[in-house]
């Protein structure tokens, strides 16, 4: 929904994005073909965003035509968004109607000191983002209706996790109660929510009462479940729980309260046609995780395997009940997983590959949609992840030579092996310098001396000091690594064509 915000700052989102995602030096040259304005903007920019948040970033600059964005270490840059979003004309407006349906024009005019033509243009472009959504801003008076009421209320608890992150609270209702109810159904219902999920529940529960407090109700046929009367029969015993929390409002809970709020609440047990879909889709789960797991050839536990079952089925969950983008203007997810896709590079390509092959397959857009999603679940649900993968690395044959003699040669081998331990496997020259004219070098990944040795490929040689200083070891580190990396060339499965 980012055509709601002006252009101006929908711009400088776009900017955020450019420079947040890299460390290195970007030309203006660069921004400005990338984000099709002049120079001078993208200055103009600049300066808004640093005076904007001063204590949240700032810039450095290259000769007057690079730039590139510093993050304080006590702020995080995913603050500015929030702040963006909170305080959009649009977005207030949007909000405001959300918690006070049935006001006219003239309210909200004389609310948000607005005049008749600004509310008319606002409207305007949150009925286009809306429409999209398959939701409508109805303006005689104003509030938001449409077809599947789980749609309006998915994407109101979207936007005020968005909006407020895991800290905030804008809902008039008792958060500690709340969140009393959410640890019981997490606890109670084995749903091994993370705290990002348990705050995320506990706005879908405000968001539905506030709803439900409006008159807006989820239409029966809305509902096909397979179990939907377990769920719904278990709920009740929390009946108390949500007349505490709605006490408030001065709202009584009907007698079958639990029908529309289960539904939304449990939005994933709501999503199934048919037992038949479950079935099906638990199984291409199965197939999708064994794909990843004998491409990667690393172990994955019992309980990681079921987290990961979980997080593809609540994944076609949402596709099913929301098939749109669930973020308003920053998609914290891609963020994310643009980092797991520095770090962990395979395992990135392989699970972008397996989603391809899958979405080709059922016309679920998994990897044009759902990617990040999947790939930042898996790698957190995947325990010690990060630890198979480096295992995988092979130990480095490195070759270490100096023209002071074999005792030197065996002082540098020994604070190698401190600096790197079993990284790599170390072949110290056994002969004087003078007699290694004499002997046919072994072919070693990365040699190390003191000196220059001619018969040695330079991209091979690492020339350190007589005694290695920390820059040595700092890059003669990094050179390492980089020979350890197993790359998509040596994953048999990413060398095969797609299905």
């Amino acid at each position: 929904m980012e055509n709601v915000l002006p252009t101006a700052m929908h711009r400088r989102i776009n900017l955020l994005n450019s420079l947040h995602l890299t460390t290195n030096w970007i030309s203006l040259d660069e921004l400005a073909e990338k984000l099709d304005a002049s120079k001078k903007t993208i200055l103009t920019d600049v300066q808004y965003i640093e005076d904007r948040w001063p204590e949240i970033i700032s810039f450095e600059y290259q000769n007057n035509n690079s730039i590139r964005l510093l993050e304080t270490q006590n702020h995080s840059i995913h603050d500015i968004y929030t702040e963006i979003l909170r305080e959009s004309n649009a977005f207030a407006l949007l909000e405001a109607i959300f918690f006070n349906p049935y006001e006219n024009g003239e309210y909200w005019e004389n609310k948000f000191y607005l005049s008749n033509s600004s509310l008319y243009r606002l409207a305007i472009k949150l009925e286009g983002s809306l429409n999209k959504r398959e939701m409508q801003l109805n303006r005689t008076p104003f509030r938001i209706e449409g077809n599947d009421e789980r749609k309006i209320r998915t994407f109101f608890r979207g936007y005020f996790l968005e909006a407020y992150g895991i800290h905030g609270w804008p809902f008039p209702i008792d958060r500690q109660l709340v969140f009393d109810l959410v640890n019981r159904l997490n606890q109670d219902f084995n749903l091994g929510f993370n705290d990002l999920q348990l705050v995320d529940f506990a706005f879908g529960i405000a968001v539905t009462i506030i709803r439900e407090r409006q008159g807006n109700l989820v239409n029966q046929d809305a509902r096909v479940m397979n179990n939907r009367e377990e769920v719904q029969t278990k709920l009740q015993q929390y009946r108390l729980d949500i007349e505490r929390i709605v006490e408030p409002l001065k709202v009584h809970l009907p007698d079958n309260w639990y029908d529309d709020f289960s539904s939304t609440i449990y939005w994933w047990e709501f999503a199934w046609d048919n037992p038949q879909e479950e079935v099906r889709i638990t199984e291409q789960g199965e197939t999708f995780i064994k794909t990843v797991v004998d491409a990667l050839g690393v172990s994955l536990d019992q309980e990681s395997h079921q987290k990961i079952l979980r997080l593809f089925l609540r994944t076609y969950g949402k596709y099913k009940i929301y098939p749109y983008k669930r973020y308003i203007i920053y998609n914290r997810r891609w963020f994310s997983s643009y980092i797991v896709q520095q770090h962990l590079v395979v395992f990135s390509k392989i699970v972008a590959k397996a989603l391809q092959e899958l979405e080709a397959k059922t016309k679920v857009p998994w990897y044009s949609v759902y990617y990040d999603d999947m790939l930042c679940g898996m790698m957190v649900y995947w325990q010690d992840l990060a630890n198979k993968m480096d295992q995988l690395r092979h130990q480095v044959q490195v070759g270490v030579f100096s023209d002071l003699g074999v005792d030197h040669v065996n002082a540098v081998g020994s604070m190698l092996a401190r600096s790197y331990g079993d990284k790599i496997n170390l072949n110290l020259q056994d002969v004087s310098h003078y007699g290694l004219a004499e002997t046919k070098l072994a072919n070693y990944e990365i040699y190390v001396a003191n000196y220059t040795m001619p018969d040695v490929p330079a991209e091979k040689l690492f020339v350190i000091e007589d005694i290695p200083s920390f820059k040595n070891l700092n890059d003669l580190r990094q050179l390492i690594e980089k020979s350890r990396l197993v790359l998509p060339k040596d994953i048999p499965y990413l060398q095969e064509k797609n299905q």
